[in-house]
């Protein structure tokens, strides 16, 4: 079973497997059986619907194409032209009696 859920893929199944061994003087029959599940978190840009997989003797293969990586941006800076631009307007005294702050007294 190939489940891909919130960009987790799990993959689970059973095993069964049967060793018979018949020889003069003995009989021996080994069994072994599990369950087993492995999950995955696939790298973000994933796209559920390009994953594939095939299953061929008893090799399972899981494609995932590999996510298209994200690009820089580049942004293109604008420069004002001598007409565009103006001067910068200074900035006004400021009145001390203004200050709506209380002076703190310095330590020494």
């Amino acid at each position: 079973n190939v489940q891909l859920e919130d960009n987790v893929l799990t993959v689970s199944g059973e095993r069964k497997t049967e060793q018979h061994t018949q020889q003069q003087g003995y009989h021996r029959l080994e069994r072994a059986f599990g369950a087993f599940s492995r999950s995955l978190t696939l790298p973000d840009g994933v796209n559920p619907e390009s994953v594939q997989a095939h299953f061929d003797r008893g090799v399972l293969e899981i494609t995932i194409p590999k996510p298209e990586q994200k690009k820089p941006r580049q942004v293109q800076i604008k420069l004002a032209t001598s007409e565009e631009s103006k001067p910068i307007e200074g900035i006004a005294a400021i009145d001390p009696k203004e200050n709506s702050h209380n002076p703190v007294a310095a330590l020494a």
